[in-house]
Protein backbone atom coordinates (compact mmCIF):
# COMPACT_ATOMS: atom_id res chain seq x y z
CA UNK A 1 0.00 0.00 0.00
CA UNK A 2 1.40 3.41 -0.61
CA UNK A 3 2.77 5.50 2.29
CA UNK A 4 0.15 8.59 1.22
CA UNK A 5 -2.25 6.39 1.40
CA UNK A 6 -1.71 4.70 4.61
CA UNK A 7 -1.39 8.22 6.33
CA UNK A 8 -4.59 9.29 5.06
CA UNK A 9 -6.65 5.95 6.35
CA UNK A 10 -4.95 6.64 9.71
CA UNK A 11 -5.52 10.40 9.99
CA UNK A 12 -9.08 9.31 9.01
CA UNK A 13 -9.40 7.21 11.94
CA UNK A 14 -7.82 9.38 14.24
CA UNK A 15 -10.29 12.29 13.27
CA UNK A 16 -13.23 9.61 13.93
CA UNK A 17 -11.59 8.71 17.33
CA UNK A 18 -11.15 12.63 18.49
CA UNK A 19 -15.11 13.04 17.28
CA UNK A 20 -16.30 9.93 19.45
CA UNK A 21 -14.24 11.30 22.42
CA UNK A 22 -15.96 14.46 22.17
CA UNK A 23 -19.09 14.03 21.79
CA UNK A 24 -18.74 11.43 24.73
CA UNK A 25 -17.69 14.15 26.87
CA UNK A 26 -20.02 16.59 25.27
CA UNK A 27 -23.35 17.82 28.10
CA UNK A 28 -26.83 17.27 26.80
CA UNK A 29 -26.73 20.91 25.79
CA UNK A 30 -24.14 20.97 23.82
CA UNK A 31 -25.14 17.70 21.57
CA UNK A 32 -28.76 19.59 21.07
CA UNK A 33 -26.83 22.37 20.18
CA UNK A 34 -24.60 20.08 17.86
CA UNK A 35 -27.37 18.29 16.21
CA UNK A 36 -29.05 21.68 15.44
CA UNK A 37 -26.16 22.78 13.54
CA UNK A 38 -26.19 19.93 11.80
CA UNK A 39 -29.66 19.76 11.30
CA UNK A 40 -29.80 23.05 9.57
CA UNK A 41 -26.84 22.65 7.47
CA UNK A 42 -28.97 19.28 5.71
CA UNK A 43 -32.10 21.68 5.58
CA UNK A 44 -29.93 24.32 3.62
CA UNK A 45 -28.21 21.34 1.46
CA UNK A 46 -31.38 19.52 0.71
CA UNK A 47 -33.02 23.38 -0.49
CA UNK A 48 -30.38 23.51 -3.07
CA UNK A 49 -30.42 19.81 -4.32
CA UNK A 50 -31.70 18.66 -7.80
CA UNK A 51 -34.05 16.24 -8.46
CA UNK A 52 -31.18 13.71 -9.29
CA UNK A 53 -28.94 14.64 -6.76
CA UNK A 54 -31.98 14.26 -3.92
CA UNK A 55 -32.71 10.39 -5.20
CA UNK A 56 -28.90 9.85 -5.01
CA UNK A 57 -28.77 11.04 -1.57
CA UNK A 58 -32.25 9.04 -0.77
CA UNK A 59 -30.80 5.91 -2.33
CA UNK A 60 -27.09 6.09 -0.27
CA UNK A 61 -29.15 6.41 2.36
CA UNK A 62 -31.62 3.31 1.79
CA UNK A 63 -28.10 1.55 0.97
CA UNK A 64 -27.10 2.85 4.22
CA UNK A 65 -30.13 1.91 6.31
CA UNK A 66 -29.77 -1.70 4.84
CA UNK A 67 -26.33 -2.03 5.38
CA UNK A 68 -27.05 -1.15 9.37
CA UNK A 69 -29.89 -3.47 9.71
CA UNK A 70 -28.55 -6.70 8.40
CA UNK A 71 -25.61 -6.22 11.24
CA UNK A 72 -27.39 -5.24 14.23
CA UNK A 73 -28.46 -7.74 17.05
CA UNK A 74 -32.10 -8.25 17.85
CA UNK A 75 -31.78 -5.85 21.21
CA UNK A 76 -30.39 -2.95 18.78
CA UNK A 77 -32.96 -3.72 16.57
CA UNK A 78 -35.22 -3.85 19.28
CA UNK A 79 -33.80 -0.35 20.58
CA UNK A 80 -33.75 1.38 17.09
CA UNK A 81 -37.85 0.60 17.15
CA UNK A 82 -38.73 1.38 19.96
CA UNK A 83 -37.04 5.11 19.48
CA UNK A 84 -39.05 5.34 16.23
CA UNK A 85 -41.92 4.81 17.80
CA UNK A 86 -41.38 7.39 20.48
CA UNK A 87 -40.62 10.07 18.05
CA UNK A 88 -43.44 9.08 16.08
CA UNK A 89 -45.84 9.79 19.06
CA UNK A 90 -43.61 12.58 19.82
CA UNK A 91 -44.76 14.15 16.73
CA UNK A 92 -47.83 12.90 15.92
CA UNK A 93 -49.11 14.27 18.99
CA UNK A 94 -48.56 18.02 18.05
CA UNK A 95 -49.58 18.00 15.16
CA UNK A 96 -52.43 20.21 13.75
CA UNK A 97 -55.32 18.35 11.49
CA UNK A 98 -54.08 19.07 8.51
CA UNK A 99 -50.65 18.06 8.86
CA UNK A 100 -52.10 14.77 9.92
CA UNK A 101 -54.51 14.27 6.84
CA UNK A 102 -51.33 15.03 4.87
CA UNK A 103 -49.49 12.39 6.40
CA UNK A 104 -51.86 9.93 5.78
CA UNK A 105 -52.37 11.15 2.37
CA UNK A 106 -48.49 10.97 1.62
CA UNK A 107 -48.51 7.13 3.29
CA UNK A 108 -51.72 6.22 1.05
CA UNK A 109 -49.55 7.09 -1.91
CA UNK A 110 -46.57 5.75 -1.05
CA UNK A 111 -48.39 2.64 0.26
CA UNK A 112 -50.01 2.53 -3.39
CA UNK A 113 -47.19 3.19 -5.40
CA UNK A 114 -45.31 0.31 -3.69
CA UNK A 115 -47.86 -2.44 -3.89
CA UNK A 116 -48.78 -1.60 -7.70
CA UNK A 117 -44.67 -2.30 -8.45
CA UNK A 118 -44.56 -5.44 -6.22
CA UNK A 119 -44.41 -9.08 -7.78
CA UNK A 120 -46.21 -11.77 -6.93
CA UNK A 121 -43.85 -13.23 -4.12
CA UNK A 122 -43.13 -9.74 -2.49
CA UNK A 123 -46.92 -9.31 -2.18
CA UNK A 124 -47.47 -12.77 -0.72
CA UNK A 125 -44.63 -12.28 1.76
CA UNK A 126 -45.99 -8.49 2.28
CA UNK A 127 -49.49 -10.66 3.26
CA UNK A 128 -47.69 -12.96 5.44
CA UNK A 129 -45.80 -10.24 7.21
CA UNK A 130 -49.18 -8.44 8.34
CA UNK A 131 -51.06 -11.77 9.16
CA UNK A 132 -48.50 -12.39 11.31
CA UNK A 133 -48.61 -8.87 13.06
CA UNK A 134 -52.32 -9.12 13.28
CA UNK A 135 -52.32 -12.41 14.93
CA UNK A 136 -49.59 -11.22 18.04
CA UNK A 137 -51.21 -7.79 18.40
CA UNK A 138 -54.79 -10.29 18.94
CA UNK A 139 -53.54 -11.96 21.24
CA UNK A 140 -52.21 -9.42 23.96
CA UNK A 141 -54.96 -7.24 23.01
CA UNK A 142 -57.32 -6.76 25.95
CA UNK A 143 -61.30 -7.61 25.91
CA UNK A 144 -62.07 -3.46 25.31
CA UNK A 145 -59.39 -3.44 22.62
CA UNK A 146 -60.99 -6.14 20.82
CA UNK A 147 -64.54 -4.62 21.03
CA UNK A 148 -63.28 -0.92 20.03
CA UNK A 149 -61.48 -3.29 16.79
CA UNK A 150 -64.50 -4.94 16.10
CA UNK A 151 -66.70 -1.72 16.28
CA UNK A 152 -64.34 -0.18 14.20
CA UNK A 153 -64.19 -3.27 11.62
CA UNK A 154 -68.18 -2.75 11.43
CA UNK A 155 -68.54 0.79 11.02
CA UNK A 156 -65.54 -0.06 8.03
CA UNK A 157 -67.50 -2.30 6.46
CA UNK A 158 -71.10 -0.52 6.89
CA UNK A 159 -69.38 2.94 5.20
CA UNK A 160 -67.25 0.54 2.46
CA UNK A 161 -70.97 -1.33 1.14
CA UNK A 162 -72.59 2.00 1.54
CA UNK A 163 -70.35 3.27 -0.67
CA UNK A 164 -70.55 0.15 -3.29
CA UNK A 165 -73.98 0.85 -3.82
CA UNK A 166 -73.79 4.37 -4.61
CA UNK A 167 -70.51 3.94 -6.69
CA UNK A 168 -71.38 6.08 -9.69
CA UNK A 169 -73.24 8.64 -7.25
CA UNK A 170 -76.97 8.25 -8.90
CA UNK A 171 -78.89 10.31 -6.76
CA UNK A 172 -76.07 10.39 -4.12
CA UNK A 173 -77.69 13.72 -3.07
CA UNK A 174 -80.42 12.32 -1.83
CA UNK A 175 -78.64 9.31 0.70
CA UNK A 176 -76.22 11.87 2.02
CA UNK A 177 -74.10 9.70 4.27
CA UNK A 178 -72.07 11.98 6.51
CA UNK A 179 -69.45 8.75 7.31
CA UNK A 180 -68.54 8.66 3.80
CA UNK A 181 -65.75 10.94 2.12
CA UNK A 182 -66.71 11.99 -0.88
CA UNK A 183 -63.74 13.91 -2.12
CA UNK A 184 -61.51 10.38 -1.79
CA UNK A 185 -64.28 8.80 -4.59
CA UNK A 186 -62.68 8.28 -7.63
CA UNK A 187 -65.77 9.82 -9.63
CA UNK A 188 -65.23 12.84 -7.80
CA UNK A 189 -62.70 15.03 -9.09
CA UNK A 190 -63.10 18.43 -8.13
CA UNK A 191 -59.71 20.21 -7.72
CA UNK A 192 -59.26 23.62 -5.58
CA UNK A 193 -60.85 26.58 -5.97
CA UNK A 194 -58.58 28.34 -8.19
CA UNK A 195 -59.88 29.81 -10.75
CA UNK A 196 -60.88 33.37 -10.92
CA UNK A 197 -63.26 34.84 -13.38
CA UNK A 198 -62.12 37.38 -15.40
CA UNK A 199 -64.97 39.52 -14.98
CA UNK A 200 -66.16 39.48 -11.23
CA UNK A 201 -62.51 37.78 -9.99
CA UNK A 202 -65.36 35.27 -8.18
CA UNK A 203 -62.82 31.77 -7.17
CA UNK A 204 -64.75 29.01 -8.92
CA UNK A 205 -63.84 25.37 -9.26
CA UNK A 206 -62.19 24.42 -12.63
CA UNK A 207 -65.41 22.71 -13.86
CA UNK A 208 -67.81 25.39 -13.29
CA UNK A 209 -69.12 26.78 -16.32
CA UNK A 210 -67.98 30.25 -16.84
CA UNK A 211 -71.12 32.31 -16.61
CA UNK A 212 -72.04 30.90 -13.27
CA UNK A 213 -71.17 33.56 -11.10
CA UNK A 214 -71.70 37.44 -13.35
CA UNK A 215 -72.72 35.47 -16.69
CA UNK A 216 -69.89 36.50 -18.24
CA UNK A 217 -69.61 40.06 -16.74
CA UNK A 218 -73.87 41.21 -17.52
CA UNK A 219 -74.42 41.17 -13.96
CA UNK A 220 -73.44 43.47 -11.45
CA UNK A 221 -73.12 43.46 -8.03
CA UNK A 222 -72.68 47.13 -6.06
CA UNK A 223 -69.95 47.28 -3.71
CA UNK A 224 -70.71 46.39 -0.27
CA UNK A 225 -71.12 49.74 1.76
CA UNK A 226 -69.14 49.90 5.16
CA UNK A 227 -71.12 49.07 8.04
CA UNK A 228 -72.23 51.85 10.08
CA UNK A 229 -71.07 52.39 13.61
CA UNK A 230 -70.71 50.79 16.76
CA UNK A 231 -71.31 47.23 14.09
CA UNK A 232 -68.25 48.41 12.45
CA UNK A 233 -66.09 48.52 15.56
CA UNK A 234 -67.57 45.12 16.89
CA UNK A 235 -66.68 43.68 13.82
CA UNK A 236 -62.80 43.92 13.95
CA UNK A 237 -62.57 41.75 16.40
CA UNK A 238 -59.92 43.78 18.13
CA UNK A 239 -61.41 44.98 21.42
CA UNK A 240 -62.60 43.08 24.24
CA UNK A 241 -66.06 44.12 23.28
CA UNK A 242 -65.92 43.28 19.66
CA UNK A 243 -64.23 39.71 20.60
CA UNK A 244 -67.71 39.14 22.85
CA UNK A 245 -69.75 40.18 19.98
CA UNK A 246 -67.97 37.85 16.90
CA UNK A 247 -68.40 35.17 19.79
CA UNK A 248 -72.19 35.67 20.07
CA UNK A 249 -72.87 37.26 16.78
CA UNK A 250 -75.59 34.58 16.49
CA UNK A 251 -77.06 35.76 19.53
CA UNK A 252 -77.37 39.28 18.52
CA UNK A 253 -78.60 38.32 15.14
CA UNK A 254 -81.78 36.26 16.99
CA UNK A 255 -81.61 39.70 19.31
CA UNK A 256 -83.09 41.89 16.40
CA UNK A 257 -84.60 39.34 13.96
CA UNK A 258 -87.71 40.71 12.78
CA UNK A 259 -89.29 37.46 11.08
CA UNK A 260 -90.07 33.59 12.31
CA UNK A 261 -89.09 30.74 9.97
CA UNK A 262 -91.79 28.27 9.07
CA UNK A 263 -92.85 25.72 6.58
CA UNK A 264 -96.19 24.64 5.71
CA UNK A 265 -94.77 21.12 6.73
CA UNK A 266 -91.96 18.98 8.16
CA UNK A 267 -91.67 16.23 7.43
CA UNK A 268 -90.00 13.20 9.89
CA UNK A 269 -90.37 14.75 13.51
CA UNK A 270 -89.14 13.07 16.20
CA UNK A 271 -86.94 14.94 19.48
CA UNK A 272 -83.85 17.17 18.93
CA UNK A 273 -83.28 17.86 15.51
CA UNK A 274 -79.91 19.38 14.24
CA UNK A 275 -81.34 19.20 10.44
CA UNK A 276 -85.10 18.65 8.77
CA UNK A 277 -86.65 18.35 5.77
CA UNK A 278 -89.14 20.62 4.56
CA UNK A 279 -92.14 19.44 2.08
CA UNK A 280 -94.39 22.12 0.74
CA UNK A 281 -93.64 26.02 0.68
CA UNK A 282 -91.32 27.76 2.99
CA UNK A 283 -91.66 31.43 4.63
CA UNK A 284 -90.48 33.83 6.93
CA UNK A 285 -93.71 35.30 9.09
CA UNK A 286 -93.74 38.88 10.16
CA UNK A 287 -97.36 38.57 11.94
CA UNK A 288 -98.89 41.85 12.97
CA UNK A 289 -96.47 45.14 14.19
CA UNK A 290 -98.12 45.55 17.45
CA UNK A 291 -98.82 42.50 19.95
CA UNK A 292 -101.89 41.62 21.65
CA UNK A 293 -102.68 42.88 24.93
CA UNK A 294 -101.77 39.90 27.00
CA UNK A 295 -98.86 38.90 24.94
CA UNK A 296 -95.10 40.36 25.07
CA UNK A 297 -93.97 41.65 21.58
CA UNK A 298 -91.49 39.72 19.45
CA UNK A 299 -89.63 39.84 16.41
CA UNK A 300 -90.64 43.10 14.17
CA UNK A 301 -93.10 43.88 16.99
CA UNK A 302 -90.10 44.55 19.14
CA UNK A 303 -89.24 47.91 16.88
CA UNK A 304 -92.49 49.22 17.78
CA UNK A 305 -92.53 49.08 21.40
CA UNK A 306 -92.17 52.95 21.78
CA UNK A 307 -90.00 53.20 24.68
CA UNK A 308 -86.18 52.68 24.35
CA UNK A 309 -85.49 50.92 28.01
CA UNK A 310 -88.32 48.53 27.71
CA UNK A 311 -87.26 47.82 24.06
CA UNK A 312 -84.15 46.61 25.62
CA UNK A 313 -85.14 44.73 27.99
CA UNK A 314 -87.59 42.90 26.04
CA UNK A 315 -84.39 41.88 23.60
CA UNK A 316 -82.36 40.43 26.36
CA UNK A 317 -85.37 38.66 27.88
CA UNK A 318 -85.61 36.79 24.83
CA UNK A 319 -82.15 36.02 24.42
CA UNK A 320 -79.95 34.82 27.01
CA UNK A 321 -75.53 35.66 27.77
CA UNK A 322 -76.02 38.78 25.58
CA UNK A 323 -74.54 42.64 26.75
CA UNK A 324 -77.29 44.91 27.39
CA UNK A 325 -75.05 48.05 26.46
CA UNK A 326 -74.04 45.91 23.19
CA UNK A 327 -77.95 45.30 22.39
CA UNK A 328 -78.69 49.23 23.13
CA UNK A 329 -75.80 50.24 20.65
CA UNK A 330 -77.29 48.24 17.94
CA UNK A 331 -80.68 48.65 18.49
CA UNK A 332 -80.02 52.68 17.95
CA UNK A 333 -78.04 51.46 15.30
CA UNK A 334 -80.79 50.19 13.63
CA UNK A 335 -83.52 52.86 14.48
CA UNK A 336 -80.98 55.00 12.89
CA UNK A 337 -80.25 53.35 9.94
CA UNK A 338 -82.39 50.60 8.89
CA UNK A 339 -84.69 51.83 5.72
CA UNK A 340 -87.64 49.15 6.23
CA UNK A 341 -87.38 50.17 10.44
CA UNK A 342 -88.24 53.59 9.09
CA UNK A 343 -91.23 52.31 6.64
CA UNK A 344 -93.06 50.66 9.43
CA UNK A 345 -92.40 52.75 11.55
CA UNK A 346 -93.67 55.59 9.14
CA UNK A 347 -97.21 53.07 7.68
CA UNK A 348 -97.77 52.14 11.78
CA UNK A 349 -98.31 55.59 12.02
CA UNK A 350 -100.14 56.37 9.06
CA UNK A 351 -102.23 53.66 9.48
CA UNK A 352 -106.22 54.22 9.72
CA UNK A 353 -106.95 50.42 10.67
CA UNK A 354 -105.76 47.36 12.45
CA UNK A 355 -106.95 45.00 9.55
CA UNK A 356 -104.42 46.51 6.99
CA UNK A 357 -102.27 43.31 5.15
CA UNK A 358 -99.15 43.46 3.80
CA UNK A 359 -98.26 40.53 1.44
CA UNK A 360 -94.98 40.48 -0.04
CA UNK A 361 -94.25 37.91 -2.89
CA UNK A 362 -91.01 36.64 -3.26
CA UNK A 363 -91.29 34.91 -6.99
CA UNK A 364 -93.40 37.88 -8.79
CA UNK A 365 -92.33 39.52 -11.39
CA UNK A 366 -91.56 43.46 -11.11
CA UNK A 367 -93.25 45.92 -12.45
CA UNK A 368 -91.78 47.02 -16.14
CA UNK A 369 -89.50 43.69 -15.99
CA UNK A 370 -89.67 40.88 -18.86
CA UNK A 371 -90.32 37.41 -17.55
Amino acid sequence: MPKRKRNSIAQIKTKAKKIKLSRANETDVQRQKRLQAMRDRDKTSRADESKDQQQQRLQVKRIQASASRATESEDQREHRLQTMRIQANTSRATESEDQREHRLQTKRIQANTSRATEYEDQREHRLQKMRKQARTSRATESEDQREHRLQTKRIETSTSRASERHSNLCLEGFHYDPRKDYSKHTNVIIGGMNQICKYCFALKYKCEPPGMCCCSGKVRLPALETPPEPLLSYMSGTTSESKHFLKNIRRYNSCFQMTSFGASSIVGRSGFETTFKVQGQIYHKAGSLLPLPSENAKFLQTYFIGDEEREVNQRCDNISGVRRDIVLNLQRMFHENNQLIKTFKTALEDMPSDECKVVIRADRRPVGEHE
